[in-house]
């Protein structure tokens, strides 16, 4: 899987970045969550930061963001259907 992402015609900071590009989505999906925990903009400008200087530490981060977020909408449709079946 890690050759799909490196094979795409991306330059080369951000193909050695790699799993790491997904935090800047990962990091606006959840400031438009919880928009009062932090900015758009600077939750942009953090993560694009991140991913260019330690993209191995990002790609971490992103995993670690995806995880909550599963969790976080595991957690929802829990509640929906507890609320549903009550």
């Amino acid at each position: 899987m890690n050759r799909v992402v490196t094979s795409l015609p991306l330059p080369g900071l951000l193909r050695r970045a790699g799993w790491g590009v997904l935090l800047v989505p990962v990091v606006l999906l959840v400031a438009s969550i919880f928009p009062w925990a932090i900015p758009w903009g600077v939750a942009a400008a953090l993560a694009a930061a991140a991913v260019l200087l330690v993209p191995a530490v990002a790609a971490d981060v992103a995993t670690v963001g995806v995880i909550g977020l599963g969790i976080y909408a595991s957690l929802l449709t829990s509640l929906m259907v507890h609320a549903y079946f009550w």
